[in-house]
């Protein structure tokens, strides 16, 4: 994604530190094309995370905001129907009908034409932040991977296009994800779990401190509740671990790699219960378009959709996979 800088920042090279090394530093209004998944670094004005371009540079995510998009058509003649690419050992086609699948994330545009009637309740727990749109972004486009459902001859449907979404924001609109308000959020399914009924938690984020929460995900999993977060990209992979999130035992971690020879024949973390070929794809934007990204956040909503309709079918999710057509190579590891 494109993202702005807003104050004159330092380029930080190999890790998102404040002692890394700095060879130069961008002005404000200065245009950068970063990954759409945040890191966990040095803190700096009480903000931990950092953004990462395609040459290893680091960028504090305080000094940044995200560049709204415009686009009222994806360079598209068709619709775009993730749904369509799902090969299933399950018979007749399968939409993720009744599945409730709770996105926490930086919030949703409910508003998005694609995205009419897919968001069933909303709620903030980002203090100050009330408002469960989406002016950081991300969770918009993860909504629509999951369940994006366009009435129109153009635009997004998604893995699971008529599953239930549940729009809980705890990334606040500067993209940084609150451990509190994710705590307090994972309490709240928790507590009101009868109501709710919740499937499928995807947490297409990072976070900086896992023992935080290590209880309301060990109670989130007994209840039979799957987890699904982003695990990391190859760089990550290579080092033989995952992100935080998905190194807790049940939580199922997806990954994503650029080299497929990697895929086929790397040493994958053991916590890694899946992984994709990494690559662009289009989904919803925050203004009612469409944007192209990648990354293991996408993979994580895909697999949460992916989710919904094993959920539906009352089969397993290894049964459910990406067409090699587009996705490459499919599921690895099966589920735990």
């Amino acid at each position: 994604m494109k993202v702005t800088v807003t104050k004159y920042l330092n380029v930080r090279v190999g890790k998102p530190s404040l002692n890394a090394p700095c060879y130069q530093y961008l002005a404000p209004g200065s245009e950068i094309e970063v990954e759409d998944q945040s890191y966990t670094g040095d803190s700096f004005d009480g903000i931990n995370t950092w953004l990462k371009d395609r040459a290893g540079n680091y960028y504090w995510s305080g000094g940044v905001k995200s560049i709204q998009f415009f686009e009222l058509a994806i360079p598209h003649s068709t619709i775009i129907n993730y749904n369509s690419l799902v090969k299933s050992t399950l018979g007749p086609r399968i939409l993720g009908n009744g599945v409730n699948v709770a996105l926490l994330d930086s919030g949703i545009n409910v508003d998005h034409p694609d995205l009419n009637g897919a968001v069933v309740q909303s709620l903030s727990f980002v203090d100050g932040q009330n408002a469960t749109d989406d002016p950081w972004g991300h969770g918009t486009l993860m909504a629509g991977f999951i369940g994006g459902r366009t009435v129109s001859t153009t635009g997004i449907l998604g893995v699971a296009p008529k599953c239930n979404l549940i729009n809980l924001k705890v990334v606040a609109n500067n993209g940084v994800t609150k451990m509190m308000s994710l705590k307090n959020c994972l309490n709240h399914i928790i507590n009101n779990q009868q109501m709710l009924k919740i499937d499928i938690i995807n947490l297409s984020i990072s976070i900086s401190d896992l023992t935080f929460i290590t209880k309301e995900l060990s109670t989130l999993a007994a209840m039979e509740i799957k987890v699904i977060a982003a695990a990391g990209t190859e760089e990550i992979l290579r080092m033989n671990t995952v992100r935080l999130l998905a190194q807790h035992p049940r939580v199922d971690g997806v990954g994503v790699t650029s080299d497929i020879q990697f895929g086929s024949t790397g040493t994958l973390p053991a916590a890694l219960s899946c992984f994709y070929q990494n690559k662009k794809l289009f989904s919803t934007s925050n203004n009612g378009g469409y944007q192209e990204v990648s990354g293991d956040s996408i993979f994580t909503a895909i697999t949460s959709g992916l989710a919904a309709i094993a959920i539906q079918s009352g089969q397993s999710l290894v049964s459910v996979y990406i067409s090699r057509s587009l996705f490459t190579p499919d599921i690895i590891a099966p589920f735990k």
